[in-house]
């Protein structure tokens, strides 16, 4: 258990990270053809590339990985209901769910779910890739707000479904749960 809490600390330090230079802007030195001179350009963030992580993935990313560590356990779902985000945490053998303010910054509360299946007890604790670590995968793969995402089996394969919204559609994004492989992108 502590190899998945401290995987789980690890990957929102290198998360976190990322989102604090991501704060700073990306600015590139372009040499101007007629002087040689460099001048130093922005990107807005509608310029951004589709795989830059947004403001909700982020917040999703948070939220998880509060969760896992409040609990000590492996975060396996996550959803939002009226602005919360509501995580589902495997520990000890049991299943809480989590709920986290709108910035995953906070518990808010705990309610303990019906007993986890035997598949899910089977094999969430064996998986390598965290679900943090799959929410950010899948939004390098498509344009899109995050949704929600879940563990489950994809053609007999433990993986993550990680659902953003979309103007051209919304989008399903399997993860293989073992190799962070992006298993199937759909479209709805």
């Amino acid at each position: 258990m502590q190899s998945k809490k401290l995987r789980n600390t690890i990957s929102f330090i290198a998360f976190a990270a990322l989102l604090g230079l991501g704060a700073c802007g990306t600015e590139s030195d372009v040499p101007d053809q007629t002087t040689g001179d460099t001048a130093t350009t922005a990107t807005t963030p509608s310029e951004a590339a589709p795989n830059e992580t947004s403001g909700r993935t982020a917040l999703a990313q948070t939220a998880v990985v509060t969760a896992a560590d409040h609990l000590s356990g492996i975060a396996y779902d996550i959803d939002t209901d009226d602005g919360r985000w509501e995580v589902d945490v495997f520990h000890g053998g049991d299943s809480t769910e989590v709920t986290l303010d709108p910035n995953g910054k906070d518990v808010i509360g705990t309610d303990r779910n019906r007993a986890p299946s035997s598949w899910l007890r089977e094999n969430l604790p064996a998986v390598k890739i965290s679900l943090a670590d799959a929410i950010s995968i899948a939004s390098a793969e498509v344009d899109g707000e995050f949704d929600e995402a879940e563990f489950e089996r994809f053609q007999q394969t433990p993986a993550w479904s990680v659902n953003f919204d979309s103007n051209g559609g919304d989008f399903e994004v399997y993860v293989d749960a073992n190799s962070g492989e992006i298993l199937k992108v759909e479209r709805d």
